[in-house]
């Protein structure tokens, strides 16, 4: 997945992901993102007239850019029955590998991997309940699971309150950022290794 800020060109092959963002354009009345978009790719024909050149690179113009941004900024996560679901609309501030053990209870495995999104950025809709639990320093932080397959999506944390934390799990996507520090490694299982540089703490992130 890729994100076209700057840049006046579109790769063909990322295009394959089209339809299910463009199912989202719909969504929300984006039926002229839908239709503009839709005609660039199928016709092979750029914003600017000119045929795509040996079928590797569209151009666009900088509206339809904007466009293809804001669809492909846009993730969703759910739970394993689908019920309970979260789209973020901005890439995280941090991902971040924790080894504490309530993560691993939390998740059965023996570390959890949250991405962690401005609240603005975060929407959520379906039933959930809520598991209050201490953190440190009389702080709570508040997980919101499906009451119907009892998949934990996100969490509330009283020492990030601006930010919502989400498993990368629930997203399902293996191109996803990968974790940008590690934390809680006093209690992190030692065959665990990262492929790639990230800082590493014994404990939470400093303060």
């Amino acid at each position: 997945m890729h994100y076209f800020e700057t840049g006046v060109e579109l790769s063909i092959a990322a295009s394959v992901n089209i339809a299910g963002s463009l199912a989202w354009g719909k969504h929300h009345g984006g039926e002229a993102v839908d239709r503009g978009l839709r005609r660039h790719i199928d016709s092979g024909i750029g914003c600017g007239g000119s045929p795509v050149g040996g079928g590797h690179r569209l151009p666009l113009c900088a509206h339809h850019r904007r466009a293809w941004v804001t669809v492909f900024r846009r993730r969703t996560a759910h739970c394993c029955c689908g019920a309970l679901r979260v789209e973020v609309s901005a890439d995280p501030d941090a991902v971040v590998a924790c080894h504490c053990g309530e993560c691993q209870r939390r998740t059965g495995s023996v570390f959890g991997v949250g991405a962690y999104f401005k609240r603005e950025h975060v929407h959520a809709e379906g039933p959930s309940k809520i598991y209050i639990r201490d953190g440190q320093e009389g702080r709570k932080l508040r997980q919101h699971f499906c009451p119907t397959c009892g998949t934990t999506v996100f969490w509330d944390a009283d020492l990030r309150p601006d930010h919502i934390g989400v498993a990368v799990g629930a997203f399902n996507d293996a191109n996803f950022p990968p974790p940008t520090r590690s934390v809680w490694e006093e209690s992190k299982h030692g065959w665990v290794a990262f492929a790639h540089d990230v800082p590493h703490f014994a404990h939470g992130r400093p303060t």
